[in-house]
């Protein structure tokens, strides 16, 4: 089924659209939630809180994006409004005012030799710092595309960028657990 069958076949409310909706983009919005939220329960009810408010407001998908990208955009709103729900929007960490520029999906890995940890390490930004470095060092995101999906000026994207791969960096030096 090809997308554009499968937003006609959503705005039917075709149960087959639905699935292969799901079959096609749940894996990957589910990565996305699990690094954006604290574990992985939450992040499955995110993902499907996202899934179902998507079928709810497919009339609002314009085709401007790929289906997908409309669908991450959903979840990013709905992680955010988690956050303010549960007040947990905080900034618990001191950044590093050094400047530091980071390229690419690799170099990004490189700062650890596990990803797992790195992910986990992810976690534990505060969620404004968390979203900018999923879309682009996990999503694969270039800034203006992030400005763009989180309604945000470009400079803040990248300042933010900067600010959480500087605390990661200094975060890993100090461990030297890698």
């Amino acid at each position: 089924m090809t997308e554009s069958e499968m937003v006609e076949g959503l705005l039917r409310k075709d149960p087959a659209a639905i699935r292969e909706m799901i079959s096609a983009n749940g894996d990957r919005l589910l990565r996305s939630a699990f690094l954006l939220c604290e574990n992985e329960s939450d992040a499955q009810d995110l993902v499907q809180e996202t899934l179902v408010e998507s079928v709810r407001s497919i009339h609002r998908f314009r085709r401007e994006s790929a289906l997908y990208t409309w669908l991450h955009g959903i979840l990013v709103n709905m992680n955010r409004g988690l956050y303010r729900k549960q007040k947990k929007m905080k900034f618990t960490y001191r950044f590093p005012t050094k400047d530091i520029t980071i390229d690419s999906k690799e170099e990004f890995l490189n700062l650890g030799q596990d990803s797992s940890v790195l992910a986990q390490l992810v976690q534990h930004l505060s969620p404004f710092y968390r979203e900018v470095v999923i879309l682009r060092f996990y999503e694969g995101m270039k800034v203006e595309e992030i400005a763009r999906h989180l309604g945000l000026p470009v400079n803040t994207v990248k300042t933010r960028l900067r600010r959480a791969v500087e605390w990661l960096k200094d975060f890993l030096k100090k461990t030297e657990t890698f």
